[in-house]
């Protein structure tokens, strides 16, 4: 879904906010994110998102079955979050994902969410980020459905780790796409909410050696659900350009 697109050297555009983590300084965009609800713990940033990223399939006695798509995306490297390593340190190339989020489900639904993107390695110097690599994806997904035809709701966490080499950076800037699917099959509304994102980094010592480890995998995304995807009959996308 999304891609990097020469993006040798670029200064920062849009409403960017500035917060401090322990080894890290983090870069985010406030028109996508909003304001007042991030919160940084160590090298890990958090955006509380409340209900605002969610979708609804809504069937009436009578009625078809309701298939929602609800798609929300930074489209380029620099609006999900840019981390710069303060002074003496580096950022291994790895990103963790946790995507938190609310569900409802009535009988004959199912919903799925979930957050993509890709992590680009690079050199911060006076306000510009100068890409290096591009450094893999990671995904973090959760799905649930009607079990026996009974309802359900309750909260969920996924969380995955981005595929890349054992590099470290000066900086790092990734992308972000956030999805809710959301079918009902029979009377009732089932609902899928993404209510809280987080971006973990990894900071070391500038003159640590690079060890040899095996390089972190995503985890696997669902097929099924991404085939059932390409049968959604009805799609609302909403897209912040960039």
């Amino acid at each position: 879904m999304f891609g990097v697109t020469g993006c040798a050297a670029s200064a920062l555009a849009g409403n960017m906010v500035e917060v401090n983590g322990l080894h890290t300084k983090f870069i985010y965009d406030a028109d996508f994110w909003g304001t007042n609800n991030v919160t940084v713990q160590g090298d890990t940033i958090s955006f509380a998102t409340g209900h605002i990223y969610s979708a609804v399939a809504d069937v009436a006695v009578g009625q078809e079955p309701d298939y929602t798509v609800e798609t929300w995306t930074t489209n380029g490297v620099f609006r999900g979050v840019l981390a710069v390593a303060k002074d003496s340190y580096k950022l291994d190339a790895a990103v963790g994902n946790i995507i938190h989020g609310q569900y409802s489900v009535d009988s004959g639904g199912q919903v799925m969410a979930y957050s993509n993107g890709y992590v680009v390695g690079g050199d911060w110097s006076n306000g510009v980020f100068s890409e290096q690599s591009a450094l893999g994806s990671y995904h973090s997904q959760f799905a649930i459905g009607s079990a026996g035809g009974m309802a359900s709701s309750g909260g969920w966490d996924s969380n995955s780790v981005s595929s890349g080499p054992a590099q470290r950076y000066d900086a790092l800037a990734l992308s972000l796409g956030l999805t809710g699917w959301v079918q009902q099959s029979g009377p009732g509304q089932s609902s899928a909410s993404i209510q809280q994102v987080s971006f973990s980094f990894s900071s070391v010592a500038a003159d640590t050696p690079v060890s040899s480890v095996p390089e972190p995998s995503t985890y696997g995304m669902m097929a099924g659900g991404l085939a059932l995807l390409g049968l959604v009959s009805r799609r609302r996308r909403r897209t912040l350009a960039m």
